[in-house]
């Protein structure tokens, strides 16, 4: 009963987390994840007298769990330094300022690394629990023809999604299955966000539907075509070749018109791979022309509508000019430097979102929350170490099921290993230019195809005492319902806890803590926050904003000990370094708030609030000339600034001849400096503001018409047209062409 429990779980676990929007939201991760656990528990519970089979590559497995591990505990200084130097310095120029001795972790994020080690422990559990189920012939048949019956239940929604959205029905243009809108529009198809990881769950299920579809194709040996029929319509199998038969096209097809430029790439390679490979294997060229007349039915299906819309898709990868137009390229190279100053341990895995930043070129202040290289990314978050260990799980279990497949003669276990390696081969093709393996349900079939290429490889398929080539290990069953039931309960806390953090501050997350909320209300934002810590203690944001709270209301020893576990946790926040630098400001403890401030400056690549926040820190402290100093530094590395950069010193009350110290030499300072005293009636002192701005027009790497047109205005609002017309000779120098210029100074022109 135990193990049927734990058969219902793992189906159940293989359809949720792909229809569960890809597993990629706190709750879908939290649902599967139990639900694994809970099959291993239901399983451990039926093992008491049943063998246990060893998985290949279980050891560097576990090698990658403890790496992890390694990875969120707290180490020394000093040996953090040796191992991760980039770990040490994040943490000394922040965490550093507030608790300089305490021993820290080599993940930048420990949050981040702890959920991702729940999620690969799953994982873990997931693969040695299907290697134990699928060890039987019978649940490895029925498991494979319920996942492409399913897959190809989701291509034909996701086929007949692709036709509405083409016939423009706009209830489905901007909606997961037309329920749930997505924030990627049309990016989204069937059940996930983003096409490109529909195709790569369907790429990794299509090659098994193939295989099957060619193991249940009927046979004959009648010598007339018309015999040979009659046997094919009539044979017993062939309900289930025609029914694995549509599942493939479809699937095939979905993907094709889910447009996503490398997964059709990626199944067209291992399609032709996986035609080559049956041909050389069972010395039949029937399998290859058959995978290739499937594939060919695939094409026909797409239809003209689908191709012109996969040839527009590819056109887009270049610009009109030839250049590859591909955001990817810039945050490939800023993977690279990431690997560079992370090379043996990586900064954390599940950090990209926290570490990027801090070595972002591409422009833009969006949050990119993975790589779109799973090489890269991997390497980037957990360094040589991670990376080689999972060459070698990958090596390993490649190694001992080619050396059990190549004494196989069954032709389900021939067909099965040749579509679990297509598969593995074409999601790891894939993984070059996007980041399937770190999406929920992606992951975990990833791991499934992994347990049918052990499967077929090990499994009998014919009557027998021992049912599988594994070999059996001796492990004790309270040991076994002892460690699955401390992972379960484990999830339970880890997820649970996050759930209920997330509960009691629902009701307080869209209201900002300002001046203008009471001190009754500020009190229950902070109570709400608090309980959450306790809840979920790993999380910054709740520290921080207990903290700030905590400020707000007078009370000093909560907010610094939750400003330092904030800072701690989350040493790359800007938000928190940020407040926590403001905070110990106010308090004269300048010690602590310039290096924190500092921080913030250098990872949010001098943002113009960091500048601000920093400044405004040494305005309370009487410290006005290095204030000074900031705010000019702000204004030089973007003259933009500078109209922020003058209100706050027009804050602190400095007058306007100060105010003109801090300028650079730059344009764009002198002009907001011009409209500063226009706006307080000294206009003499503006038109000098103005005019001197001009002057450094020849110094900017790019003239702007508009450093003249506001000069001009300016003028013309003053009715002095004689200073007008020297505006408009001054930007003939610049804009000779111009002539909506000339026309001023040339009305008749």
């Amino acid at each position: 009963m135990a193990k049927t429990l734990s058969y219902l779980c793992f189906l159940g676990v293989l359809i949720f987390s792909p229809l569960a929007f890809g597993t990629v939201e706190a709750w879908s991760y939290a649902v599967m994840e139990v639900m694994i656990a809970f099959c291993a528990l239901s399983l451990s519970l039926s093992a008491r007298y049943k063998a246990f089979y060893r998985p290949p590559g279980l050891v560097p497995l576990l090698l990658i769990a403890a790496y992890l591990m390694f990875q969120v505990i707290p180490l020394p200084p000093g040996l953090v330094r040796i191992l991760s130097p980039e770990a040490y310095t994040v943490y000394h120029q922040s965490a550093g300022a507030l608790d300089g001795a305490a021993w820290i972790p080599l993940s930048i994020n420990t949050r981040a690394t702890v959920f991702e080690l729940a999620r690969f422990l799953s994982y873990l559990v997931f693969y040695i629990t299907a290697v134990q189920l699928l060890a039987d012939h019978v649940r490895l048949k029925r498991t494979l023809a319920m996942v492409s019956v399913f897959a190809g239940l989701v291509a034909f929604l996701v086929i007949v999604q692709f036709i509405t959205r083409q016939l423009n029905y706009d209830l489905s243009r901007d909606k997961i299955f037309w329920i749930r809108t997505s924030i990627h529009a049309l990016g989204s198809i069937g059940p996930y966000v983003n096409r490109n990881h529909y195709a790569g769950l369907m790429e990794m299920v299509f090659p098994l539907a193939v295989c099957l579809f060619l193991v249940c194709r009927p046979g004959s040996t009648a010598r007339t075509w018309k015999l040979r029929l009659r046997d094919f319509l009539l044979h017993p199998r062939i309900n289930y070749h025609f029914l694995y038969g549509v599942s493939a096209l479809l699937i095939g097809t979905s993907v094709f018109v889910s447009l996503s430029r490398g997964g059709i790439m990626s199944l067209t390679l291992s399609m032709a791979a996986l035609a080559v490979w049956l041909v050389k294997r069972t010395k039949n060229w029937k399998a290859g022309l058959i995978t290739m007349a499937l594939f060919a039915g695939i094409l026909v299906l797409t239809g003209s509508n689908g191709w012109d819309r996969i040839f527009e898709r590819f056109g887009d990868i270049r610009t009109e000019t030839g250049e590859i137009n591909a955001s990817r390229l810039h945050y490939w190279r800023d993977g690279r430097t990431i690997i560079r100053h992370f090379p043996l341990t990586g900064s954390g895995l599940g950090t990209w979102r926290h570490i990027y930043p801090r070595f972002r070129t591409f422009p833009g202040i969006s949050r990119l929350e993975h790589a779109h290289s799973d090489y890269i990314e991997f390497l980037a978050t957990g360094g040589v170490i991670l990376a080689g260990l999972m060459a070698m799980v990958l090596f390993r279990i490649i190694q001992a099921c080619y050396r059990s497949y190549r004494r196989r003669r069954k032709r389900m276990a021939v067909y099965l290993f040749a579509g679990s390696t297509a598969a593995v081969m074409s999601i790891s093709l894939h993984s070059f230019v996007d980041f399937n393996l770190q999406v929920g349900a992606n992951g975990l079939y990833f791991f499934f195809v992994l347990a049918i290429m052990v499967s077929a490889a090990h499994t009998r398929f014919s009557g027998s005492t021992r049912p599988t080539y594994l070999s059996a290990i001796s492990a004790s069953p309270r040991l076994l319902r002892t460690g699955a039931a401390v992972f379960f309960m484990g999830l339970i806390v880890l997820h649970g806890g996050a759930l209920m953090a997330n509960y009691h501050v629902f009701d307080y997350r869209d209201i900002p803590l300002s001046a203008d909320l009471s001190p009754r209300e500020v009190e229950a934002v902070r109570r709400a926050y608090d309980q959450a810590t306790i809840a979920d203690p790993l999380n910054a944001h709740y520290n921080l904003v207990t903290a700030n709270a905590a400020a707000m209301l007078n009370d000093i020893n909560m907010a610094r000990s939750h400003y330092q576990r904030a800072v701690r946790l989350d040493p790359l926040s800007v938000q928190a370094l940020e407040d926590a630098g403001r905070f110990f400001g106010r308090q004269g403890n300048m010690a602590v708030a310039e290096p924190l401030l500092r921080a913030a400056m250098d990872v949010s690549h001098n943002h113009i609030s960091s500048f601000l926040n920093y400044a405004a820190v040494l305005f309370e402290n009487n410290r006005a000339i290095e204030a000074m100093d900031i705010l000019t530094s702000a204004m030089a590395a973007e003259p933009r600034n500078a109209d922020a950069c003058l209100a706050l010193m027009a804050w602190w009350g400095l007058p306007a001849e100060r105010m003109k110290e801090a300028l650079p030499q730059r344009t764009a300072p002198y002009l907001a400096f011009g409209d500063f005293l226009a706006s307080l009636g000294r206009y003499p002192a503006a038109a000098a503001a103005y005019q001197e701005a001009l002057t450094y027009a020849g110094r900017e790497e790019i003239v702007q018409k508009d450093f003249f047109i506001r000069v001009l205005r300016f003028y013309q609002g003053r009715r002095e047209q004689d200073k007008a017309r020297e505006v408009v000779e001054q930007a003939l120098i610049y804009f000779p062409d111009d002539v909506r210029l000339r026309r001023i100074i040339e009305p008749g022109r």
